[in-house]
């Protein structure tokens, strides 16, 4: 903040806009939605989703990824690629 410029980006028109993982982390313990995220992650790094980390910074990487592994995300759930997501929020242990 030295230079006191600060540089600001507006993604919501790009068709391959960055991602955020780990989101936990930048979250207070105490946060609502701390839990959440963290399940997400460990599901993430149990299947290895989040190894090499260089290719999977854009949706397109990180779709790419999913679909080379055989899952994809309802919310913030980790699914496998065919399975069902039920509207109770449920779903089978991953």
């Amino acid at each position: 903040m030295r230079s006191r410029q600060i540089d600001f980006y507006d993604y919501r028109q790009s068709e391959n806009p960055p991602l955020l993982h780990r989101k936990e982390t930048f979250l207070a313990a105490a946060h609502p939605l701390h839990a959440r995220f963290a399940r997400l992650t460990r599901q993430e790094e149990k299947h290895g989703l989040l190894d090499d980390a260089s290719s999977i910074g854009t949706r397109a990487g990180w779709q790419a990824r999913l679909a080379e592994r055989g899952f994809r995300l309802a919310g913030h759930r980790l699914l496998r690629a065919g399975q069902a997501f039920e509207p109770d929020g449920s779903t089978p242990s991953l």
